[in-house]
């Protein structure tokens, strides 16, 4: 796990003057301890908890695991690239929106 994890989201907690106990109550833990090795980057959250992370702090998933967000966009575009490749629909129409799909992923 990337290490600015962990400082995206301690950094977004801090500047919300919150403690990492308020963050666990928020989120309907009754101790710190996951919130702790999240921002620690000992484990990564649900999905559920990375959106309440989100709905408290502000910032969307991917700007607060920015780390782990960049590694899956390198890969999903990798497999673009691959699924590009190999023959597509034979109706020219969805061959044309498939590739046009394929394309948009591999340049972002």
């Amino acid at each position: 796990m990337s290490r600015k994890l962990s400082q995206y989201l301690k950094s977004s907690r801090r500047r919300a003057g919150l403690a990492q106990s308020d963050v666990a109550m928020l989120i309907g833990d009754r101790t710190a301890s996951r919130i702790s090795r999240h921002e620690r980057g000992r484990r990564l959250p649900t999905l559920e908890t990375a959106l309440a992370y989100q709905a408290i702090f502000g910032v969307s998933v991917a700007e607060l695991f920015a780390g782990s967000y960049r590694t899956i966009a390198r890969r999903v575009a990798n497999r673009a690239k691959n699924l590009a490749d190999r023959s597509g629909p034979k109706n020219a129409a969805l061959a044309m929106l498939r590739q046009r799909s394929l394309r948009l992923l591999m340049n972002r």
